[in-house]
């Protein structure tokens, strides 16, 4: 395996892993030497540090990439690129996301699926609707896979607005819009940077919520017009972009909502400048200059996978395959048991109650 892992982020050396540094140095599972790995990778960059961990424990790896858009066999890989790798690699262990080699191993036949031990499916993905030959082991636990996407959200937002536009959070007053899931980790994290939080939800409840967690909360035209930075958490309708005062900065948490709101500002924009990588300028007809940071050409990193999600998102797919090496599993799905993601979490707040961040 090439060592390609370091050209996804600077910062994603396993040393700076330290919870993934110590379950590899002691890693007391099934033993990984002389197996044969085929990792498939996505964008983001955790596949390849999980492909430099299996590499660590003496697995053969090889590494089968695909684009980002499509959802279609055909049109990422490829149905004979792929089935060929199956064919010349022949791998004992596949490491997949939304059973794309899964599908295609099958469809191959049997002589494909009769090498495997089993597949370690790192994300949700829908219904396979094949029977399955192999044992396939969801390495998502659910409790752990809900945190560790909010997190990664929260942590692209914020990322977004400070590398983006080289802003200092501290005393600024920030428009969180939707005070869901996310919205409440990004409004929680904007506090703890200093930054003055008013909250915009048109659910009663959850903004009564709001008002308990010590946030303010407004109508919509009274939190923008008097913040200098929207976050878009979710329902961008919620708010008329087009209405924020002159020189505000508005960020999404979702690169869908992105484009929802680039396409809006298209058609009612005079002018359009980038200012810098992820930072652009829209001026509006009537003189007003909005900012938008998070259209997706963001500087290295911003969009990306944070260091942390991609140590716990690793360490759940090893442990992920040591359940599937070291227990006889009978062909169909399985789940990772919760035990396990448990584990990872107490791994990772050992490690930072020992860096004193906890």
């Amino acid at each position: 395996m090439t060592d390609t892992a370091m050209a996804v982020h600077p910062d994603w050396r396993i040393e700076q892993m330290p919870a993934l540094r110590e379950l590899l140095a002691q890693w007391c599972g099934v033993p990984m030497r002389d197996r044969k790995a085929l990792v498939l990778v996505d964008p983001g960059g955790a596949d390849l540090v999980l492909a430099r961990a299996l590499g660590e424990l003496g697995c053969e790896v090889h590494l089968a990439h695909r684009g980002t858009a499509a959802s279609d066999d055909e049109n990422l890989l490829g149905q004979a690129e792929a089935e060929a790798v199956l064919r010349e690699f022949a791998p004992d262990l596949l490491f997949d996301h939304d059973g794309f080699l899964t599908r295609i191993a099958h469809r191959a036949g049997p002589d494909i699926t009769r090498a495997l031990l089993g597949v370690v499916n790192r994300t949700e993905s829908a219904p396979l609707n094949i029977r399955l030959d192999i044992p396939v082991l969801e390495a998502h636990p659910p409790r752990m896979f809900a945190l560790l996407h909010l997190a990664e959200a929260r942590q692209r937002a914020l990322w977004q607005v400070m590398a983006c536009a080289d802003l200092q959070p501290a005393g600024r007053r920030v428009a969180v819009i939707g005070f869901g899931a996310v919205g409440r980790m990004v409004a929680g994290y904007c506090t703890a940077m200093g930054m003055r939080v008013v909250v915009v939800e048109p659910d009663p409840v959850e903004a009564l919520g709001a008002h308990f967690q010590g946030h303010e909360v407004r109508s919509r035209d009274a939190a923008v017009t008097e913040a200098s930075m929207v976050i878009f958490t979710g329902q961008p309708s919620l708010v008329d972009i087009t209405s924020l005062p002159d020189g505000s900065l508005a960020a999404v948490v979702d690169p869908r909502l992105a484009e929802q709101i680039v396409h809006g500002l298209d058609g009612v924009s005079a002018a359009r400048t980038h200012i810098r990588p992820g930072l652009t300028e829209y001026e509006l007809g009537r003189g007003t200059r909005i900012y938008f940071a998070g259209d997706g050409t963001g500087p290295p990193g911003v969009g990306e996978q944070t260091t942390e999600v991609t140590e716990l998102q690793v360490a759940l797919a090893l442990l992920g395959a040591d359940q599937l090496l070291a227990e006889q599993h009978d062909p169909g799905l399985h789940e990772l048991p919760g035990a396990v993601g448990d584990r990872v979490a107490a791994m990772k707040l050992m490690r930072l109650a020992e860096t004193r961040r906890l």
